[in-house]
């Protein structure tokens, strides 16, 4: 059952990304009417928490009834092939390209960090890989390894497990109060946000809810939304700020409850059959499945601008600069995502199976030795 209004808030979160990114390379080097509008310049950044509910609500719709340790590693090798391989090919062309530009200023720890992806160095310094929004990945592959481990003990209701051992997770976080970063990671509120939106699949797979709620919390969104540009939602849409521990609940008070109304009310109303033409449009249909790759690619798309920038300065006006970059970085993600993206997926899980074949016969030869 493939669900359009899930391809519509995808395209959306990563719509909001790359148009907090334009604007912030904007303010480099102009100033933009957009950028003072209230509290819109940062806001887009509450597409990461789209994101998350979304996952959320994705792997508890695919993942509900899987189960038992072959399950466990089917699930974790598709997981593995749609993120990784990708994300690491669009990570070496950004090390090439930031090399270039900062004269080589990366370490061995920020490529340590891109290939683990998780947080694995002891200490209190924030991990960023050398594509830095991989930050938000990290959280996503949390995620993943703890579902994968109530696939693999066989438990039924993996949505209710999940909830509980994320709140655990949180409620030690909050009595521990460590300055340990990996501490901080692993008990980081922002991953409730994933529990709601697996709440939210679990809901839409065994309750009937009306469409009148659904647009009630819908509408609760957007209200949200607005009041957050209208009066602002201090420094939660800065990375370094969440990361380093200074504003985790208030993130999931100001970014992650919207969101999460969203996508209820969303998801809701597709079932309901209400706003057809706008969940299954195309346009927002293909940006929804490139929306993974217009969110890694965008931030070379903005480098190679800045390049630009720095040799011929900011021409024309700077608000209407914000949405051609928009436009550009989105078309780029488009095309990676149908000439390469795709590819490297089929070619990653082609590989896997070999692997796990190859694996499996080496394994039966030592076996009957």
């Amino acid at each position: 059952m493939k669900l359009y209004s899930i391809q519509f808030l995808r395209a959306l979160a990563a719509l909001l990304v790359v148009y907090c990114h334009s604007i912030d390379l904007q303010v480099k080097y102009a100033v933009s009417h957009q950028q003072n509008f209230f509290h819109l310049q940062d806001f887009g950044a509450i597409g990461v928490d789209i994101f998350f509910v979304i996952s959320g609500f994705i792997i508890s719709f695919i993942g509900h009834n899987i189960n038992g340790p072959g399950q466990t590693y089917e699930f974790l090798k598709k997981r593995f092939a749609r993120i990784n391989p990708y994300y690491y090919l669009v990570s070496i062309v950004a090390f090439i390209l930031f090399f270039y530009q900062n004269d080589g200023a990366f370490t061995f720890k920020s490529v340590l960090k891109t290939i683990t992806l998780l947080p694995v160095e002891p200490g209190s310094e924030i991990w960023w890989p050398v594509l830095t929004i991989g930050w938000t990945l990290s959280f996503e592959w949390f995620f993943y390894l703890l579902f994968s481990a109530l696939i693999y003990k066989n438990i039924k209701s993996k949505e209710g497990y999940l909830i509980i051992m994320l709140l655990a997770l949180v409620t030690i976080g909050v009595i521990l109060n460590s300055p340990l970063i990996v501490i901080q990671f692993i008990t980081h509120p922002i991953i409730l946000e994933f529990g709601a939106g697996a709440l939210i699949g679990w809901l839409f797979r065994n309750k009937k809810v009306s469409n009148a709620l659904a647009f009630t919390s819908l509408i609760t969104s957007i209200v949200c939304f607005i009041m957050l540009i209208w009066f602002g939602y201090g420094r939660v849409s800065e990375s370094d700020e969440v990361l380093s521990g200074r504003v985790t609940f208030l993130r999931l008070f100001y970014f992650g409850i919207p969101s999460i109304l969203l996508v209820f009310g969303c998801v809701f109303l597709e079932a309901g059959s209400k706003f057809r033409t706008i969940w299954e449009n195309q346009t927002l249909q293909l940006l929804g499945n490139a929306s993974y790759s217009i969110y890694l690619v965008h931030t070379i798309v903005f480098s190679l601008l800045s390049m630009l920038y720095d040799r011929l300065g900011m021409i024309g006006s700077p608000d209407v600069l914000i949405l051609i970059q928009l436009v550009l970085a989105t078309i780029f993600g488009v095309i990676c995502h149908l000439s390469i993206e795709k590819k490297i997926l089929t070619a990653s899980i082609k590989f896997l199976d070999s692997v796990e074949l190859i694996f499996h016969k080496n394994y039966s030869i030592f076996k009957a030795r």
